[in-house]
C-alpha cells in the first residue's frame, strides 16, 4: 500500500489534508471520491509525494463527479 494525501480546496486555497494509503493511483482517486461526497468541499487534489495524481470536483448543484488525471471540470 502507498501514501497519498488528498487536498480539499477552496479557490487557490487548501483548507484541510487526509492521508490514505491505496494499492494504485486509481484506487487513491476512488478513495478521494468517496471522501468529497462526504465532506463539504467541492474539490480534492491527490498527491503521492510530490506527484500529482488527479484532480476531483463536485458540480454543486448536480452532485455529478468530473475530473481525474490531467482532465479539468466543466
Amino acid at each position: 500500500m502507498a501514501h497519498y494525501r488528498c487536498y480539499f480546496l477552496v479557490g487557490d486555497g487548501i483548507r484541510v489534508a487526509e492521508n490514505i494509503e491505496a494499492a494504485d493511483d486509481a484506487t487513491a482517486l476512488s478513495s478521494a471520491e468517496k471522501l468529497i461526497l462526504k465532506s463539504a468541499f467541492l474539490m480534492v487534489e491527490v498527491w503521492q509525494q510530490r506527484n500529482f495524481i488527479g484532480r476531483i470536483s463536485i458540480a454543486p448543484d448536480l452532485k455529478v463527479i468530473v475530473g481525474g488525471k490531467d482532465k479539468t471540470g466543466p
